[in-house]
């Protein structure tokens, strides 16, 4: 949403967000999101894998045809203490694939990084490093992440 935000901000053309599906349980969250251009990717679909990613394929390479913007997420999630995680290249192949197939004539690729000195989840992270489990995302976070963030 940040970068949606400066995007705005400088009257650029807003990107459609690929967006993991942990966002649908977040009360008003997922409908912000999905007004925002976002759609979710299931990270574990086993059982329907063929037709899920072919879909996945499809839907992608329709909005790169279209000439609109992709925000995706090399490393699928965000790292809370500043390094960087493995990539997961399940998206930018999707990309690749279209510009070597021909689909869509070229992909710039722009990465882009946010960081910050506070991080957001700091008082949880503590909790979580001495083994406590992983505090989910909420709309109470989120509101919360927007006031640090002023």
């Amino acid at each position: 949403l940040i970068m949606g935000y400066v995007f705005f901000g400088y009257q650029v053309k807003l990107p459609h967000i690929a967006a993991a599906e942990d966002f649908l349980n977040m009360a008003l969250v997922h409908i912000l999101l999905r007004k925002s251009g976002a759609f979710f990717i299931k990270r574990n679909q086993q059982k329907h894998r063929i037709l899920y990613k072919a879909i996945l394929d499809e839907y992608i390479s329709k909005i790169l045809g279209d000439s609109h913007y992709l925000e995706f997420f090399i490393e699928g999630t965000r790292c809370r203490v500043g390094k960087m995680l493995p990539p997961k290249f399940g998206v930018l192949s999707i990309v690749a694939k279209n510009v070597l197939d021909g689909r869509i004539p070229d992909a710039q690729i722009l990465p882009i990084t946010l960081n910050y000195e506070k991080v957001l989840e700091g008082q949880s992270f503590t909790y979580e490093m001495m083994g406590e489990s992983k505090v989910k995302e909420s709309l109470t976070r989120l509101i919360k992440a927007v006031d640090t963030l002023k």
